[in-house]
């Protein structure tokens, strides 16, 4: 028997002077049915390391059958040595370049070892075979909801940003791991995002952050972290977009709510002059209108009123603008003396029925007339 006496030992110090004068299949078949036959263990694996030698494109599938056959005999040092010659002899060869049975054995040895490690707590080992395995298409939201747990748990909130961003093309609903986008994109620094603007490019979701930032400032959260969270966002954003007109007046209009008055000016006066000769989005056109209402109300409250006047003029245009624009036209108008001009605006704000400014107004109609 050509092959009985012959072990990995004695054919990798006396390998053969070509691999077709030797018959891989048939030592295959010998390694593969003592595992089956339970026979044997350590012989067949042996058989098995030696065919993979003249069979590399089925090394995945042959390794992690023996795998398997010491993981039935609860020998976990011997069969997870075997699941890792699977994965390294997989990579090797590209798992686009296996038929399916070796691709599938590929994945599935990915899965068990990083399992294990998780088990272990060998969380950078885990992560790194949960990368690998999350490329194949079966893997799943929940092998990327672990992926996102291991980094935020290493501090690592943009690889677990990344990862939850993929989870949503598949569940865009999910509301776990909606809280962990929010949560990460938080915990992500401007400088971290910065260095690795590049990479992140095409991936980083900025109209998220805008949207999220808009939210907040438009709603009732008033608090000095919600307002912080907006600030942060609305930096995000600008770092892919540092002349988005809709982030620099989201950014602008956090600093207005911290009381940081000076630079929120500073900025919205940046984004009002020059107009832009057309705008790229709705956003953007809504957010330069916006920009002129809230300089026009800085203005005011700095006793600019001939600016103000020219800001509140612009948002006139806007069709969100209404009888609190021709009340603070009427008050700038009047400030300046122009009586006539403020008549016709304190007029125009109470033609706008239920509205809360028109008492105000009546009430300078009377004073004026």
């Amino acid at each position: 028997f050509l092959y009985s006496d012959m072990t990995s030992s004695i054919f990798f110090q006396n390998p053969p002077r070509s691999l077709a004068d030797f018959d891989f299949l048939f030592v295959k078949d010998l390694g593969l049915a003592l595992l089956e036959q339970k026979k044997e263990l350590a012989r067949g694996a042996d058989y098995l390391d030696i065919a993979v030698s003249g069979l590399p494109q089925h090394a995945p599938f042959l390794m992690v059958q023996v795998g398997k056959a010491f993981v039935q005999q609860g020998q976990d040092a011997e069969s997870e040595s075997y699941f890792e010659k699977a994965v390294v002899m997989g990579r090797k060869t590209g798992h686009k370049n296996l038929q399916d049975q070796d691709r599938f054995a590929y994945f599935s040895a990915l899965k068990f070892l990083a399992d294990s490690y998780l088990h272990r707590k060998d969380n950078d080992k885990a992560i790194e075979y949960y990368h690998l395995f999350a490329q194949f298409e079966r893997s799943g939201v929940e092998t990327l909801r672990t992926l996102a747990t291991l980094h935020e748990e290493k501090g690592e909130a943009l690889s677990a940003l990344r990862a939850v961003e993929q989870a949503l093309i598949y569940q865009a609903d999910d509301k776990d791991l909606i809280a962990r986008k929010d949560r990460y994109l938080y915990s992500i620094t401007i400088d971290e995002l910065t260095a690795n603007k590049e990479i992140l490019a095409k991936g980083f979701d900025v109209d998220y952050c805008m949207k999220r930032a808009k939210g907040i400032l438009d709603s009732k959260l008033d608090g000095p972290d919600w307002i912080d969270v907006a600030r942060h966002l609305a930096s995000l954003a600008l770092v892919f977009t540092p002349e988005s007109i809709q982030a620099r007046t989201l950014y602008a209009r956090s600093l207005l709510r911290h009381g940081d008055r000076t630079e929120a000016k500073e900025i919205l006066e940046k984004v009002r002059e020059p107009k832009p000769e057309s705008f790229s989005s709705s956003d953007d056109e809504d957010s330069w209108y916006g920009s002129c209402q809230l300089l026009g109300d800085i203005h005011m409250e700095l006793d600019e009123f001939e600016r103000a006047v020219a800001c509140f003029q612009d948002f006139k245009k806007s069709p969100k603008s209404g009888a609190r624009t021709w009340l603070k036209l009427g008050i700038a108008l009047e400030k300046l003396n122009d009586t006539k001009k403020a008549i016709a605006c304190y007029e125009q704000a109470t033609a706008y029925e239920g509205n809360p400014f028109a008492r105000e107004a009546q009430e300078a109609l009377y004073r004026l007339k």
